[in-house]
Protein backbone atom coordinates (compact mmCIF):
# COMPACT_ATOMS: atom_id res chain seq x y z
CA UNK A 1 0.00 0.00 0.00
CA UNK A 2 1.54 3.18 -0.75
CA UNK A 3 2.13 5.84 1.88
CA UNK A 4 1.39 9.54 1.26
CA UNK A 5 4.00 11.95 2.70
CA UNK A 6 2.93 15.32 2.65
CA UNK A 7 6.39 17.21 1.73
CA UNK A 8 7.53 21.22 2.32
CA UNK A 9 8.06 22.93 -1.02
CA UNK A 10 11.03 24.33 -0.21
CA UNK A 11 11.92 26.90 -2.63
CA UNK A 12 8.76 28.68 -1.46
CA UNK A 13 10.11 28.94 1.71
CA UNK A 14 13.60 30.22 0.80
CA UNK A 15 15.28 27.76 2.17
CA UNK A 16 17.80 24.75 1.20
CA UNK A 17 17.09 21.69 2.81
CA UNK A 18 20.32 19.55 3.58
CA UNK A 19 20.05 15.74 3.34
CA UNK A 20 22.88 15.28 5.56
CA UNK A 21 22.60 13.94 9.40
CA UNK A 22 24.75 14.02 11.88
CA UNK A 23 24.25 11.07 14.17
CA UNK A 24 25.50 11.69 17.64
CA UNK A 25 27.34 9.14 19.58
CA UNK A 26 27.28 11.05 23.11
CA UNK A 27 30.74 12.98 22.92
CA UNK A 28 31.51 16.68 22.49
CA UNK A 29 33.89 18.63 20.61
CA UNK A 30 34.32 22.36 20.64
CA UNK A 31 33.18 24.40 16.93
CA UNK A 32 35.97 25.49 15.01
CA UNK A 33 34.56 27.86 12.20
CA UNK A 34 33.20 31.29 13.27
CA UNK A 35 33.65 34.41 15.53
CA UNK A 36 30.16 33.87 17.54
CA UNK A 37 29.51 37.34 16.20
CA UNK A 38 26.04 37.63 14.14
CA UNK A 39 27.82 38.33 11.17
CA UNK A 40 30.38 35.54 11.83
CA UNK A 41 28.24 33.66 13.91
CA UNK A 42 29.96 29.97 15.35
CA UNK A 43 28.86 27.00 12.61
CA UNK A 44 27.84 23.88 14.33
CA UNK A 45 28.63 21.16 11.84
CA UNK A 46 28.04 18.11 13.77
CA UNK A 47 25.68 16.61 16.63
CA UNK A 48 29.32 16.90 18.98
CA UNK A 49 29.24 20.18 18.45
CA UNK A 50 25.70 21.21 19.03
CA UNK A 51 26.10 19.01 22.52
CA UNK A 52 29.23 21.57 23.18
CA UNK A 53 26.82 24.17 23.52
CA UNK A 54 26.17 23.45 27.18
CA UNK A 55 29.65 24.51 27.70
CA UNK A 56 29.26 27.91 25.26
CA UNK A 57 30.48 31.02 27.22
CA UNK A 58 28.10 33.30 29.12
CA UNK A 59 28.57 36.22 26.64
CA UNK A 60 26.16 36.76 24.01
CA UNK A 61 26.96 34.57 20.76
CA UNK A 62 25.71 33.91 17.41
CA UNK A 63 25.28 29.75 16.16
CA UNK A 64 23.93 28.50 12.73
CA UNK A 65 23.25 24.95 12.25
CA UNK A 66 24.64 23.54 9.54
CA UNK A 67 23.51 20.10 9.41
CA UNK A 68 20.14 17.94 10.51
CA UNK A 69 20.92 16.00 13.69
CA UNK A 70 19.68 12.81 14.86
CA UNK A 71 20.12 12.03 18.97
CA UNK A 72 19.82 8.76 18.26
CA UNK A 73 17.63 8.21 21.68
CA UNK A 74 20.57 8.56 23.44
CA UNK A 75 20.51 10.56 26.92
CA UNK A 76 20.59 14.56 26.13
CA UNK A 77 21.17 17.09 28.98
CA UNK A 78 19.78 20.40 27.26
CA UNK A 79 21.95 22.91 26.27
CA UNK A 80 23.06 25.28 29.43
CA UNK A 81 22.20 22.98 32.06
CA UNK A 82 25.57 21.45 33.96
CA UNK A 83 24.50 20.24 36.77
CA UNK A 84 22.35 20.95 39.90
CA UNK A 85 22.48 23.24 42.22
CA UNK A 86 25.11 25.30 40.14
CA UNK A 87 25.78 28.47 40.14
CA UNK A 88 25.42 30.88 36.64
CA UNK A 89 25.48 27.22 35.00
CA UNK A 90 21.75 26.83 34.29
CA UNK A 91 21.38 29.09 31.56
CA UNK A 92 22.86 30.42 27.96
CA UNK A 93 22.83 33.74 26.31
CA UNK A 94 23.16 32.44 22.86
CA UNK A 95 20.83 33.68 19.49
CA UNK A 96 20.80 30.30 18.25
CA UNK A 97 19.91 29.87 13.89
CA UNK A 98 18.42 26.73 13.25
CA UNK A 99 18.77 27.39 9.45
CA UNK A 100 15.84 25.77 9.06
CA UNK A 101 17.12 21.99 9.85
CA UNK A 102 15.98 19.19 11.76
CA UNK A 103 16.57 17.61 15.11
CA UNK A 104 15.50 14.18 15.52
CA UNK A 105 14.98 11.79 18.24
CA UNK A 106 15.74 14.21 21.39
CA UNK A 107 15.01 12.37 24.99
CA UNK A 108 14.06 15.49 26.38
CA UNK A 109 14.14 19.65 25.86
CA UNK A 110 16.50 20.83 23.68
CA UNK A 111 17.64 23.83 25.68
CA UNK A 112 17.60 24.49 29.26
CA UNK A 113 16.82 28.34 29.83
CA UNK A 114 17.86 30.71 26.69
CA UNK A 115 18.14 33.81 28.98
CA UNK A 116 19.42 36.41 26.23
CA UNK A 117 19.20 35.90 22.78
CA UNK A 118 16.81 33.71 20.63
CA UNK A 119 16.15 30.27 18.77
CA UNK A 120 14.52 29.73 15.70
CA UNK A 121 14.11 28.35 11.91
CA UNK A 122 14.27 24.96 13.84
CA UNK A 123 12.29 21.90 13.51
CA UNK A 124 12.16 18.74 16.27
CA UNK A 125 10.72 15.56 14.68
CA UNK A 126 10.21 11.81 15.78
CA UNK A 127 10.86 12.34 19.92
CA UNK A 128 9.46 11.47 22.87
CA UNK A 129 10.62 14.07 25.32
CA UNK A 130 10.41 12.94 28.91
CA UNK A 131 10.57 16.25 31.43
CA UNK A 132 14.02 16.06 34.12
CA UNK A 133 16.45 17.78 35.41
CA UNK A 134 13.91 19.10 38.32
CA UNK A 135 12.74 22.15 36.25
CA UNK A 136 9.09 23.03 36.62
CA UNK A 137 9.20 24.31 33.17
CA UNK A 138 9.17 22.13 29.85
CA UNK A 139 8.70 22.71 26.23
CA UNK A 140 10.31 20.75 23.02
CA UNK A 141 12.09 23.51 21.74
CA UNK A 142 13.38 24.99 24.91
CA UNK A 143 12.04 25.41 29.06
CA UNK A 144 12.58 28.73 28.82
CA UNK A 145 13.35 31.23 26.42
CA UNK A 146 13.55 34.98 25.66
CA UNK A 147 11.96 34.41 22.04
CA UNK A 148 11.35 31.68 20.03
CA UNK A 149 10.83 32.32 16.52
CA UNK A 150 9.38 30.21 13.25
CA UNK A 151 9.85 27.01 14.84
CA UNK A 152 8.22 23.53 14.56
CA UNK A 153 7.45 20.85 17.01
CA UNK A 154 6.40 17.26 16.09
CA UNK A 155 7.97 15.49 19.02
CA UNK A 156 5.70 14.08 22.11
CA UNK A 157 6.10 16.07 25.80
CA UNK A 158 6.13 13.70 28.17
CA UNK A 159 5.36 14.48 32.09
CA UNK A 160 4.41 11.68 34.39
CA UNK A 161 5.02 12.24 37.99
CA UNK A 162 3.01 10.15 40.87
CA UNK A 163 5.56 11.34 44.10
CA UNK A 164 6.06 14.87 45.09
CA UNK A 165 7.32 17.30 43.25
CA UNK A 166 10.27 20.19 43.83
CA UNK A 167 7.83 23.01 43.03
CA UNK A 168 4.25 23.71 42.87
CA UNK A 169 4.05 25.63 39.50
CA UNK A 170 4.16 24.00 36.96
CA UNK A 171 4.28 25.33 32.54
CA UNK A 172 4.39 23.06 30.30
CA UNK A 173 4.11 23.97 25.97
CA UNK A 174 4.87 22.28 22.90
CA UNK A 175 7.25 24.93 21.72
CA UNK A 176 8.34 26.59 24.75
CA UNK A 177 7.98 26.47 28.61
CA UNK A 178 7.96 30.39 28.94
CA UNK A 179 9.01 32.74 26.50
CA UNK A 180 7.89 35.08 23.62
CA UNK A 181 6.93 33.40 20.40
CA UNK A 182 6.27 34.03 16.70
CA UNK A 183 5.64 31.98 14.02
CA UNK A 184 5.63 28.48 15.57
CA UNK A 185 3.18 25.34 15.42
CA UNK A 186 2.91 22.31 17.54
CA UNK A 187 2.03 18.81 16.26
CA UNK A 188 3.41 16.74 19.06
CA UNK A 189 1.09 15.42 21.80
CA UNK A 190 1.41 16.63 25.34
CA UNK A 191 0.95 14.22 27.77
CA UNK A 192 0.74 14.75 31.66
CA UNK A 193 0.10 13.38 34.40
CA UNK A 194 0.87 15.20 38.12
CA UNK A 195 -0.23 14.66 41.86
CA UNK A 196 -1.59 16.99 44.25
CA UNK A 197 1.77 18.63 44.93
CA UNK A 198 1.39 20.67 41.76
CA UNK A 199 -0.76 23.63 43.19
CA UNK A 200 -0.95 25.50 39.76
CA UNK A 201 -0.69 23.73 36.37
CA UNK A 202 -0.85 26.10 33.03
CA UNK A 203 -0.10 23.97 29.48
CA UNK A 204 -0.68 25.16 26.07
CA UNK A 205 -0.47 23.78 22.88
CA UNK A 206 2.73 25.80 21.62
CA UNK A 207 3.84 27.77 25.05
CA UNK A 208 3.08 27.49 29.01
CA UNK A 209 3.09 31.28 30.28
CA UNK A 210 3.84 33.68 27.76
CA UNK A 211 4.07 37.51 27.19
CA UNK A 212 3.60 37.55 23.75
CA UNK A 213 2.59 35.06 20.93
CA UNK A 214 1.55 35.90 17.20
CA UNK A 215 1.07 33.64 14.29
CA UNK A 216 1.42 30.68 15.89
CA UNK A 217 -1.02 27.31 15.96
CA UNK A 218 -1.86 23.94 17.54
CA UNK A 219 -2.25 20.80 16.41
CA UNK A 220 -1.67 18.62 18.95
CA UNK A 221 -3.45 16.65 20.78
CA UNK A 222 -3.17 16.49 24.30
CA UNK A 223 -3.90 14.19 27.91
CA UNK A 224 -4.02 16.14 30.74
CA UNK A 225 -4.79 14.36 34.28
CA UNK A 226 -3.72 16.42 37.36
CA UNK A 227 -4.98 16.67 40.92
CA UNK A 228 -4.30 20.10 41.15
CA UNK A 229 -6.34 22.33 42.32
CA UNK A 230 -5.67 24.80 39.73
CA UNK A 231 -5.26 23.95 36.01
CA UNK A 232 -5.32 25.96 33.02
CA UNK A 233 -4.69 24.30 29.93
CA UNK A 234 -5.36 26.83 26.59
CA UNK A 235 -4.95 25.50 22.78
CA UNK A 236 -2.30 27.91 22.51
CA UNK A 237 -1.36 29.48 26.28
CA UNK A 238 -1.43 27.88 29.31
CA UNK A 239 -1.00 31.53 30.61
CA UNK A 240 -1.02 34.97 28.97
CA UNK A 241 0.45 38.01 30.42
CA UNK A 242 -0.10 40.52 27.37
CA UNK A 243 -0.97 39.73 23.87
CA UNK A 244 -1.83 36.40 21.73
CA UNK A 245 -2.74 37.83 18.03
CA UNK A 246 -3.68 35.80 14.46
CA UNK A 247 -3.43 32.17 16.82
CA UNK A 248 -5.31 28.93 15.77
CA UNK A 249 -5.98 25.87 17.67
CA UNK A 250 -7.30 22.96 16.20
CA UNK A 251 -7.53 20.11 18.13
CA UNK A 252 -9.79 18.77 20.96
CA UNK A 253 -8.59 19.91 24.71
CA UNK A 254 -9.85 17.13 26.85
CA UNK A 255 -8.59 17.48 30.57
CA UNK A 256 -9.39 15.46 33.82
CA UNK A 257 -8.70 17.52 36.40
CA UNK A 258 -11.45 18.36 38.98
CA UNK A 259 -11.57 22.18 38.67
CA UNK A 260 -9.75 22.27 35.15
CA UNK A 261 -10.34 25.91 33.03
CA UNK A 262 -9.97 24.79 29.97
CA UNK A 263 -9.57 27.40 26.95
CA UNK A 264 -9.96 27.27 23.16
CA UNK A 265 -6.55 29.77 22.80
CA UNK A 266 -6.00 30.67 26.36
CA UNK A 267 -6.67 29.54 29.90
CA UNK A 268 -5.64 32.16 31.82
CA UNK A 269 -5.32 35.51 31.03
CA UNK A 270 -3.37 37.61 33.18
CA UNK A 271 -2.99 41.59 34.23
CA UNK A 272 -2.41 43.19 36.84
CA UNK A 273 -5.59 45.41 38.23
CA UNK A 274 -6.06 48.27 36.20
CA UNK A 275 -3.88 46.66 33.40
CA UNK A 276 -4.80 44.93 29.94
CA UNK A 277 -4.40 42.10 28.05
CA UNK A 278 -5.18 41.69 24.08
CA UNK A 279 -6.25 38.50 21.68
CA UNK A 280 -7.16 39.72 18.23
CA UNK A 281 -7.64 37.54 15.42
CA UNK A 282 -7.55 34.10 16.71
CA UNK A 283 -10.11 30.93 15.97
CA UNK A 284 -10.83 27.53 18.04
CA UNK A 285 -12.15 24.86 16.18
CA UNK A 286 -11.37 22.11 18.77
CA UNK A 287 -13.85 21.11 21.19
CA UNK A 288 -13.60 20.95 24.92
CA UNK A 289 -14.11 19.07 28.64
CA UNK A 290 -13.55 20.90 31.40
CA UNK A 291 -14.86 22.82 34.45
CA UNK A 292 -14.87 26.24 33.25
CA UNK A 293 -14.80 26.33 29.32
CA UNK A 294 -14.17 29.07 27.69
CA UNK A 295 -14.39 29.33 23.32
CA UNK A 296 -11.10 31.89 23.44
CA UNK A 297 -10.04 32.37 27.52
CA UNK A 298 -11.08 30.06 29.62
CA UNK A 299 -10.69 32.30 33.34
CA UNK A 300 -9.06 35.93 34.10
CA UNK A 301 -6.88 36.26 36.75
CA UNK A 302 -8.21 39.55 38.03
CA UNK A 303 -11.60 41.16 37.91
CA UNK A 304 -10.19 44.34 37.80
CA UNK A 305 -8.23 44.13 34.25
CA UNK A 306 -9.21 44.97 31.15
CA UNK A 307 -9.42 43.01 28.21
CA UNK A 308 -9.17 43.74 24.53
CA UNK A 309 -10.59 40.76 22.39
CA UNK A 310 -11.54 41.59 19.25
CA UNK A 311 -12.49 39.51 16.07
CA UNK A 312 -11.87 36.00 17.79
CA UNK A 313 -14.51 33.01 17.11
CA UNK A 314 -15.22 29.80 18.16
CA UNK A 315 -16.80 26.73 16.73
CA UNK A 316 -20.72 26.74 18.26
CA UNK A 317 -20.85 22.98 19.92
CA UNK A 318 -18.85 24.67 22.87
CA UNK A 319 -20.95 26.27 25.59
CA UNK A 320 -18.47 29.35 26.31
CA UNK A 321 -18.72 30.41 29.93
CA UNK A 322 -18.08 34.01 28.54
CA UNK A 323 -18.16 36.30 25.45
CA UNK A 324 -15.01 36.40 24.43
CA UNK A 325 -15.45 35.37 21.23
CA UNK A 326 -18.26 34.71 18.43
CA UNK A 327 -19.72 31.38 17.81
CA UNK A 328 -19.50 30.16 14.36
CA UNK A 329 -20.43 26.83 12.51
CA UNK A 330 -17.99 24.89 10.97
CA UNK A 331 -19.32 25.64 7.59
CA UNK A 332 -19.42 29.40 8.38
CA UNK A 333 -16.05 28.80 9.36
CA UNK A 334 -14.79 27.16 5.85
CA UNK A 335 -15.94 30.29 3.66
CA UNK A 336 -13.53 32.98 2.12
CA UNK A 337 -16.14 34.99 4.53
CA UNK A 338 -14.75 33.96 7.12
CA UNK A 339 -11.12 34.17 6.30
CA UNK A 340 -12.03 37.58 5.10
CA UNK A 341 -13.23 38.68 8.26
CA UNK A 342 -10.52 36.89 10.60
CA UNK A 343 -7.94 38.97 8.70
CA UNK A 344 -9.40 41.91 9.45
CA UNK A 345 -7.68 44.23 6.54
CA UNK A 346 -4.00 42.01 6.98
CA UNK A 347 -3.47 39.30 4.70
CA UNK A 348 -2.39 36.29 7.20
CA UNK A 349 -4.92 34.07 6.90
CA UNK A 350 -6.08 32.02 3.23
CA UNK A 351 -8.50 29.60 2.59
CA UNK A 352 -7.59 25.81 3.31
CA UNK A 353 -7.50 24.52 -0.72
CA UNK A 354 -5.30 21.70 0.08
CA UNK A 355 -7.04 20.62 2.69
CA UNK A 356 -4.47 20.25 5.03
CA UNK A 357 -6.05 21.80 7.88
CA UNK A 358 -9.73 20.18 7.77
CA UNK A 359 -11.06 23.03 5.43
CA UNK A 360 -10.23 25.53 8.44
CA UNK A 361 -8.41 28.76 7.56
CA UNK A 362 -4.63 28.49 7.09
CA UNK A 363 -1.70 30.61 7.32
CA UNK A 364 -0.86 32.49 3.72
CA UNK A 365 2.78 32.94 4.65
CA UNK A 366 2.65 36.07 2.82
CA UNK A 367 5.04 37.96 5.86
CA UNK A 368 5.22 35.56 7.75
CA UNK A 369 8.76 33.49 7.93
CA UNK A 370 6.93 30.49 9.48
CA UNK A 371 6.78 27.12 7.85
CA UNK A 372 3.00 26.66 6.96
CA UNK A 373 0.87 23.64 6.17
CA UNK A 374 -0.84 25.65 2.75
CA UNK A 375 3.20 25.17 1.24
CA UNK A 376 2.77 21.75 2.34
CA UNK A 377 1.50 19.80 -1.02
CA UNK A 378 1.20 15.49 -1.52
CA UNK A 379 3.13 16.11 -4.25
CA UNK A 380 4.95 12.56 -4.00
CA UNK A 381 4.11 8.98 -3.30
CA UNK A 382 7.52 6.91 -1.48
CA UNK A 383 6.65 3.35 -1.44
CA UNK A 384 7.20 0.79 0.20
CA UNK A 385 8.64 2.28 3.02
CA UNK A 386 10.43 0.23 4.40
CA UNK A 387 11.56 -1.22 1.65
CA UNK A 388 13.14 -4.42 0.09
CA UNK A 389 14.76 -3.54 -2.86
CA UNK A 390 12.80 -1.56 -4.86
CA UNK A 391 11.51 1.64 -3.92
CA UNK A 392 8.87 3.25 -5.79
CA UNK A 393 7.92 7.20 -6.50
CA UNK A 394 5.41 8.93 -8.24
CA UNK A 395 4.80 12.26 -8.51
CA UNK A 396 0.95 14.41 -8.68
CA UNK A 397 0.11 16.01 -11.71
CA UNK A 398 2.53 17.24 -14.27
CA UNK A 399 5.57 17.75 -11.77
CA UNK A 400 9.07 16.65 -13.08
CA UNK A 401 11.64 14.67 -11.15
CA UNK A 402 15.57 16.30 -12.31
CA UNK A 403 17.41 13.97 -10.00
CA UNK A 404 17.19 11.89 -6.71
CA UNK A 405 19.98 11.67 -4.24
CA UNK A 406 20.33 8.82 -1.30
CA UNK A 407 22.76 9.59 2.01
CA UNK A 408 23.41 7.08 4.65
CA UNK A 409 22.63 8.95 8.18
CA UNK A 410 26.47 9.76 8.72
CA UNK A 411 25.95 12.51 5.22
CA UNK A 412 27.69 10.01 2.58
CA UNK A 413 25.72 9.62 -0.38
CA UNK A 414 24.79 6.14 -1.28
CA UNK A 415 23.25 6.65 -4.61
CA UNK A 416 22.63 9.23 -7.01
CA UNK A 417 20.64 9.07 -10.40
CA UNK A 418 18.46 11.20 -12.53
CA UNK A 419 14.92 11.76 -13.14
CA UNK A 420 13.55 8.95 -10.35
CA UNK A 421 9.37 9.23 -11.30
CA UNK A 422 9.57 5.20 -11.24
CA UNK A 423 11.48 2.67 -9.95
CA UNK A 424 14.67 2.52 -8.14
CA UNK A 425 16.69 -0.33 -7.73
CA UNK A 426 18.20 -0.44 -3.62
CA UNK A 427 19.21 -3.68 -3.66
CA UNK A 428 22.31 -2.32 -3.48
CA UNK A 429 22.22 -0.66 -0.21
CA UNK A 430 23.10 -2.35 3.45
CA UNK A 431 19.64 -2.40 5.58
CA UNK A 432 19.96 0.63 7.71
CA UNK A 433 17.95 4.22 7.72
CA UNK A 434 18.47 7.00 4.66
CA UNK A 435 17.59 10.27 3.38
CA UNK A 436 15.87 10.74 0.10
CA UNK A 437 16.54 14.54 -1.90
CA UNK A 438 14.60 14.62 -4.84
CA UNK A 439 15.22 17.73 -6.84
CA UNK A 440 12.47 18.39 -9.43
CA UNK A 441 12.44 20.90 -12.53
CA UNK A 442 11.30 23.81 -10.91
CA UNK A 443 13.86 24.29 -8.26
CA UNK A 444 12.34 22.81 -5.53
CA UNK A 445 13.87 19.96 -3.14
CA UNK A 446 12.19 17.46 -1.26
CA UNK A 447 13.69 15.57 1.80
CA UNK A 448 12.25 12.02 3.07
CA UNK A 449 13.69 9.44 5.43
CA UNK A 450 13.41 5.72 3.91
CA UNK A 451 14.47 2.82 5.50
CA UNK A 452 16.19 -0.46 3.85
CA UNK A 453 14.88 -3.59 5.24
Amino acid sequence: MKRSITLIVAVLLGMALNAQVSVWDGTSEPWTNGEGTEESPYLIENASQLAYMTYAEPDLAYYKLMTDIDIDNREWNPIGFVGEGTTGGNLVNVCFDGNNHTIYHLTTTLFFWVSEGYVKNLTIRDSDMVQQHGSNYFGGVANIAALVENCHNYGNLIIDYDDELPTENWFVGGIVGEGMVRNCDNHGRITVNVGPSVSFLYVGGVVGIAYEVETSFNKGEMAIESQSEHCYVGGICGKLENRVSYCYNNVDLLVESEGACVGGIVGMLSAYPGESATINSCYNAGNMEGTTVGGIVAKLQNDNMTVNAENNFYINTIASGNEYGTPQSESEMRTPEFVDVLNNGEDVYMMDDGNVNNGYPVFSGKGISSVDETLAVGMMDVYPNPSGDIVNISLAGDAVCNSVEIYSVDGRMAMSLRGGSGTINVSGLSSGVYVMKVRMADGSEFTERIVKE
